[in-house]
């Protein structure tokens, strides 16, 4: 299924997820406030009162680390997906460089 989110929203694949067999997630610790993910699909941004377009930073594909404040999930192909904007992701997570 291909989705095209409109405006800053992005929609994120956790990674990193226990799911048990009666498919609950096993979180990886009770403190935990962020979360990781890649994003699959990226609106193009937002516009400013006079139209302009302010596209997002993320791109499909990225690793980002994320707030789990104030996001809507939803499962898709067995996938579960967080739909958030991108205000909510905290940083764009890349390998260590030598």
């Amino acid at each position: 299924m291909h989705m095209k989110p409109l405006t800053d929203i992005v929609v994120i694949e956790r990674e990193n997820r226990e799911i048990s067999d009666g498919g609950i997630i096993i979180p990886e610790s009770e403190e935990m406030k962020e979360d990781i993910g890649r994003v699959v699909f990226a609106g193009p941004g937002k516009r400013t009162k006079d139209g302009k377009l302010i596209p997002n930073e993320v791109k499909t594909g990225d690793k980002v680390l994320f707030s789990t404040n104030g996001y809507q999930w939803t499962r898709i192909n067995g996938k579960e997906l967080v739909v958030t904007r991108e205000p909510s992701i905290i940083a764009i997570l890349e390998e260590a460089r030598a």
